[in-house]
């Protein structure tokens, strides 16, 4: 794996819960490199009434009057809050591949761990709180589901504060935490993706992450990204 053996980005993943690496294999193609890096999850496997690609194209592009189906149709170029990726999902997805084909250095994504966010909610608001979709695609049932997703371990998270609703007190004081934590911009580290070929893999049990505002001549910006359900 060039740029990052596979101990190493093992090693970044346990510390950090995500790892860089820069200009990876700019000509191979995001499916290719998924493959490289562990086992690939196709949505559609998994239930066709998610509508979810294999390999899905996150463009940058203003708000959607009246959407609401993804974060782009709400927020448009503005800020997107911290969240883990499909955490209405009973086991989201443990790794996500974020890969860039056009980048701009003026938006990043942004990634905090866990870790921090328990040291300032409480393990045991977290530990409490319970959740439940605010809605889910052709009347699929909405079943509560705990924050720390059950089996997943210390340190592993499900939050969306859009499309999760509270359900008990842990999960109300829990999203009043999360408020506060999406305004602070001391918190996190700050991932660039700019040259083609920059590869981010996230582990989405262990950290939260978003995205910066996007200025007006960041909109060419294309990121693919692809979900993993293990590394090899």
């Amino acid at each position: 794996m060039p740029n990052c053996s596979r101990e190493l980005l093992a090693e970044a993943l346990k510390i950090d819960g995500f790892a860089f690496i820069p200009s990876w294999s700019p000509n191979s193609n995001t499916h290719e490199v998924a493959e490289l890096l562990g086992n690939i999850i196709v949505p559609a496997k998994i239930s066709d009434k998610f509508n979810i690609k294999t390999v899905q194209v996150l463009e940058p592009r203003y708000k959607q009057s009246g959407a609401n189906r993804v974060y782009s149709d709400i927020f448009g170029l503005n800020k997107f809050p911290l969240h883990t990726d499909l955490a209405y999902w009973r086991e989201p997805p443990r790794y996500l591949v974020l890969r860039c084909l056009r980048g701009s250095s003026e938006v990043h994504t942004k990634i905090l761990n866990v870790a921090v966010v328990e040291r300032i909610a409480g393990e045991l608001v977290m530990q409490r709180a319970l959740v439940k979709p605010r809605r889910l695609p052709h009347n699929m049932p909405v079943c509560v589901l705990p924050l720390r997703p059950t089996g997943l371990g210390n340190n592993s998270i499900r939050w969306d504060s859009v499309f999760l609703k509270p359900v008990n007190g842990a999960a109300s004081q829990f999203f009043d935490v999360m408020a506060r934590l999406d305004s602070d911009t001391t918190l996190g580290v700050n991932v660039p993706l700019v040259n083609h070929g920059d590869t981010l893999v996230i582990d989405n049990w262990r950290v939260l992450h978003g995205r910066s505002s996007v200025p007006s001549h960041g909109e060419m910006r294309r990121i693919e990204r692809v979900y993993l359900s293990s590394l090899h």
